[in-house]
């Protein structure tokens, strides 16, 4: 009797480019749309590795930073967690295009700059600074409704229309913000990405919703 039995424990090689792990509009790409467009030459200055010298080549702090902003947004700020999803999952693949990190790398870059990328991610994500109280709500069709409700001094009407873009200046009642980021902007874009919807409501002197 003939058969063909797996061979789990075979080498074999499977041809594949980095850019199809993911579609072409899946939010990391978004991401690292955003991350292109960022002054990130302060990162730079502290590599030795030069051209036509000894050593080994420095990893590029543009993709460290791509990779801390993304998990970010994913919600968890673990090196390790970041390097264990770098190596599974594809849109973290994606980022790191072939290019290897491991927790300590991570780690260190995090822990060595860390005031500039606290800066450097208020600026990306950053929203008014109102207090935020989040509701996130399943009906039984399967839908998912999460509302946010602002318990500061409230949005002027007239802002509204410029709220969801990107490094906006918000006049709220009682003062100008530096501006929104690219919070709000990433918020519509990827949840659009999912088909959903973002509003929002103001009330001044009230709330934001």
């Amino acid at each position: 009797m003939r058969l063909r039995i797996p061979e789990r424990g075979q080498l074999g090689w499977v041809a594949q480019c980095v850019d199809d792990l993911v579609e072409s509009d899946d939010e990391v790409r978004l991401v690292m749309s955003v991350v292109e467009k960022l002054d990130v030459s302060g990162f730079y200055e502290s590599i030795k590795a030069r051209e036509g010298a000894a050593g080994r080549d420095a990893t590029d702090p543009r993709l460290l930073v791509a990779l801390w902003l993304y998990a970010c947004i994913r919600g968890f700020g673990s090196a390790r967690e970041l390097a264990r999803q770098c190596e599974e999952s594809a849109p973290f693949r994606w980022l790191c295009g072939g290019v290897t990190v491991n927790h300590r790398m991570l780690s260190e870059f995090r822990v060595d700059h860390g005031e500039a990328l606290d800066h450097l991610f208020t600026q990306v994500l950053g929203v008014p600074c109102f207090g935020i109280t989040a509701t996130v709500k399943a009906t039984v069709t399967g839908n998912v409704w999460a509302d946010s409700t602002g318990t500061g001094t409230g949005i002027e009407p007239a802002e509204m229309e410029g709220l969801f873009q990107r490094f906006h200046r918000v006049r709220s009642v009682a003062r100008s913000y530096e501006g929104t980021g690219i919070g709000l902007a990433l918020v519509k874009e990827l949840t659009e990405l999912h088909g959903g919807e973002v509003a929002a409501t103001t009330a001044p002197c009230s709330t934001t919703q």
